[in-house]
């Protein structure tokens, strides 16, 4: 599911430069497929995701959570 987000936000943020496939991935400086594999949420290289990110000036953003562990009741609260 994750790489099928980033995928569509990959695709919207290339379809609102006007940019093709093509265009972005010479932008970023991979290979074509690599880019459309990225657009189709494939897992990809993470050297080649951000690549595509810095090229669309996109922040890549992950939050890693451990499963097993307990939230901070704190953490969740509103100020």
């Amino acid at each position: 599911r994750l790489w099928i987000a980033i995928g569509v936000r990959i695709r919207d943020a290339r379809l609102a430069r006007k940019w093709s496939v093509t265009q972005l991935a010479q932008k970023a400086g991979v290979s074509r497929a690599a880019a459309y594999l990225i657009e189709a949420g494939r897992p990809s290289s993470l050297e080649a995701l951000v690549r595509v990110t810095n090229a669309l000036k996109l922040r890549l953003d992950f939050e890693l959570t451990d499963p097993r562990k307990k939230a901070d009741p704190r953490r969740s609260l509103s100020a």
